[in-house]
Order: structure tokens, then C-alpha cells, then sequence
């Protein structure tokens, strides 16, 4: 249903293109995430049981915003560790300033579609011992999918981090027939 861009033909893309993964988090309150999705790519989640919260933060605008707040310190991806950490007076702050945000309660037979390119934070809710779905991860090369990749590229870059299979995955994304 979505436009799932074809990275086979990019070192280990077969397996990425071919790949659905089960996950599962212990019950509340031991879990507590915060990450790119695989791969930086976009993902669906259908959990089976179980209740997370999820907060959803576009890359690209918490990049903006935290390099004009923060300055150079943002710009690497140690600081945005800490954005797990955050109270939510911080978190209204910076989505005062403009960083995106959406707050989901993702909730059993429920699919939950997070953006290329997007920060998640995870945490599990109580009311199961385990709470546990299948995902999978894909690209799209729409014009916003490739802008939020690239604003998780140039985080990887400036925190040394090896780019040599990203960059191909943006580039096949940048230069499809």
C-alpha cells in the first residue's frame, strides 16, 4: 500500500527488503526506548499484546530547533540520547519552537506507522506482563521521506559514525528512473 522503494541491490538490501521481525518488551514500567528505526527507515508496528506509549519526533525540525537553542552541541547524535530524558515542560518547549511532534498510545491489534527518518521514544504501559508485535522496516523515496533521511545522515556523519551503505540508500532514493 505505501511506496516501498527497492534497496536490493545495495549490499545485504535483500535481506532488509525481505526482513519482518518479531519484538517485544518486558512489562511496565522496565521499558523504556529511544532510537532511530532500523536503518533509519520507515517502519510499520502491529502489536499483538500489550500497550506502548510512543512519542514521535521529526527529525529534522528537533535538528533546527536544537541547533538554534543548543548550538553545536546538537548537532551530533550523543545529544539527542538524552531527549529520552526530557520532563514534559521540555518537551512542550521545543514543540512551542516548532519541533514536530505526535504522542500515540499504540494499543494491541492496533498498526502503528512511524516515518523514515523519525526519533521514537518508547515506553510501555501497564495492564500486560509482556507486550509484544511484528514489525517491518522499508524505504519510500517521496520528497519528505528523503529530507528526513538526510537530516539522520548528517547526524551519523557529524558523529563519525561509518555512512558508506546510507549514502547508497540515499542516493538510489535520490536517482530512481
Amino acid at each position: 500500500m505505501l511506496p516501498e522503494h527497492d534497496i536490493s541491490k545495495i549490499e545485504g538490501g535483500e535481506t532488509f527488503m525481505k526482513g519482518v521481525y518479531l519484538f517485544g518488551y518486558d512489562g511496565h514500567p522496565k521499558m523504556h526506548y529511544i532510537g532511530l528505526t532500523p536503518s533509519q527507515a520507515s517502519m510499520v508496528k502491529f502489536l499483538f499484546v500489550g500497550q506502548v506509549k510512543t512519542l514521535l519526533i521529526k527529525l529534522s525540525s528537533l535538528v533546527k530547533v536544537s541547533s538554534e537553542t543548543v548550538g553545536p552541541a546538537a548537532e551530533n547524535l550523543d545529544y539527542f540520547e538524552g531527549v529520552g530524558s526530557w520532563d514534559a515542560a521540555k518537551l512542550k518547549q521545543f514543540s512551542d519552537a516548532g519541533v514536530g511532534m505526535y504522542e500515540i498510545i499504540h494499543s494491541s491489534n492496533q498498526m502503528l506507522y512511524v516515518p523514515q527518518g523519525w526519533l521514537t521514544l518508547e515506553t510501555t504501559l501497564p495492564g500486560a506482563p509482556v507486550h509484544y508485535g511484528i514489525r517491518k522496516a522499508f524505504f519510500m523515496n517521496t520528497e519528505p521521506a528523503i529530507a528526513e533521511y538526510e537530516s539522520a545522515l548528517m547526524l551519523f556523519k557529524a558523529s563519525a559514525r561509518d555512512v558508506t551503505k546510507a549514502t547508497a540508500i540515499l542516493d538510489s532514493m535520490k536517482f530512481t528512473e
